[in-house]
């Protein structure tokens, strides 16, 4: 009877003639009988179904309506004490180049990047804002052009300096110890044979405030990285390097950060 009762109410929101007196009244009744006893007979019912009914029951009463808004919380926190698997999510394990929260760089890169959003600030914008200053004071603003440009600065400035914070904010150093060797990874150097024969290239994979496309450090958020990422020894990619696509075997995978420091 309960599941009927349920389903009838999810249905009843569903239908066109929701709103009439005897759905209204049907409602109600409802409402009232599983309110009696402070919702034990609920419970009971509840304590009987199995995981397969829970999870359609979960959805029947999230989706129900006109009971106000106690009933359905009531019976969902009955349902999630007595079936608690249904509100437990899986933790899925990321690899650290697919953490979007995470931006992994080297302390010296991080470092670097700290000084340009410094500079930014106290020299860059301060010139602009004396510029503006300047520009202000010649008289008519709506035909100041250099008025107009110091504005425009200003504001790609602060576009600038809005996302040098939000990436420092979000940094975080690679740890040495931690870069693999058995695959690749962040941190990694790696050389690559040309299956069709050839020169090997040689790439080390860093992060967006290390990037020298001159040295071959690559940001490992790159498309080149991203199919690299992951893969083993003996693994083969088709890469486009130096704009020409070609088929790569992994030949060799090393700690970059080793030679990045040295360099």
């Amino acid at each position: 009877l309960f599941h009927t009762l349920i389903r009838t109410l999810h249905a009843i929101g569903r239908a066109l003639d929701a709103k009439t007196d005897a759905a209204k009244a049907f409602r109600q009744r409802v409402k009232s009988a599983l309110q009696l006893r402070d919702y034990a007979r609920a419970r009971e019912c509840l304590a009987n179904v199995d995981e397969h009914r829970a999870i359609t029951l979960r959805r029947q009463i999230e989706q129900i309506d006109g009971l106000g808004d106690n009933a359905p919380a009531r019976l969902l926190a009955e349902l999630r004490e007595l079936h608690p698997a249904l509100w437990h999510k899986p933790q899925v394990r990321l690899e650290p180049w697919e953490d979007p929260d995470v931006l992994w760089n080297t302390a010296a890169g991080i470092q670097k990047k700290t000084e340009e959003r410094d500079h930014l600030v106290n020299v860059e914008m301060r010139e602009n804002a004396k510029r503006i200053g300047e520009a202000a004071s010649h008289g008519d603003l709506s035909e100041n052009s250099e008025y107009k440009f110091a504005l425009e600065e200003r504001d790609f400035l602060r576009a600038r300096l809005a996302q040098m914070n939000n990436e420092l904010s979000i940094a975080q150093a690679i740890d040495a110890a931690g870069v693999p060797t058995d695959r690749v990874g962040i941190g990694s150097r790696v050389v690559l044979r040309p299956v069709e024969g050839g020169e090997q290239r040689e790439l080390t994979i860093l992060g967006p405030f290390d990037t020298d496309i001159d040295r071959r450090i690559y940001n490992y958020r790159a498309p080149i990285c991203q199919q690299l990422l992951g893969k083993s020894r003996g693994a083969r990619v088709t890469l486009a390097l130096d704009g020409v696509e070609s088929e790569f075997e992994i030949a060799e995978i090393a700690n970059g950060l080793e030679t990045f420091v040295k360099a």
